[in-house]
């Protein structure tokens, strides 16, 4: 019997066996230990249409879901005029979920370390948004040009200078 055929054999035995059966009845059951069940979710009677249950075609839990269906969140309004947040009820039920949305960033020009400051125009909420260096030439590295930023000394190696 040559060596593939003993592998053959041993991995028949192996089939065959019951610990093998555990084998792949716990691995067919991997994605309910950690929550990801199958099955197909159907209303729930006498509950708002977003409320969902079904059961688990391979645990047998009774899962129950609530799949909310919100506006999306263009339609919907700003909560007051100095906020950014909208409220997004659900088209079912009573649920509520808060977003935030910017309007609108404007520039405010670039920070002691280059970071790009834009402010929302509706909330006036601050964010850093990229980099913008002032290059100048250093030198040159090889078939490289070096440059450093006059403000946060940053340095680079550039192909061409610009």
């Amino acid at each position: 019997m040559g060596f593939w055929d003993k592998v053959k054999e041993s991995a028949n035995k192996i089939a065959e066996s019951e610990s093998w059966a555990a084998i792949k009845e716990t691995a067919s059951n991997v994605g309910c230990k950690v929550g990801v069940h199958s099955g197909k979710p159907q209303h729930i009677e006498g509950q708002p249409q977003c409320y969902m249950e079904y059961t688990c075609d391979k645990c047998n839990q009774l899962i129950i879901k609530q799949k909310h269906k919100f506006p999306s969140k263009s339609d919907a309004k700003y909560h007051s005029n100095r906020s950014c947040e909208k409220r997004l009820k659900c088209e079912y039920c009573d649920a509520v979920e808060t977003v935030t949305v910017h309007e609108h960033w404007n520039s405010k020009g670039v920070d002691g370390y280059c970071n790009n400051v834009e402010k929302c125009a509706r909330c006036h909420t601050e964010r850093k948004n990229g980099k913008h260096h002032s290059f100048i030439r250093r030198g040159t590295q090889g078939s490289k040009i070096v440059v450093e930023c006059i403000n946060c000394r940053h340095t680079e190696l550039k192909d061409t200078w610009n």
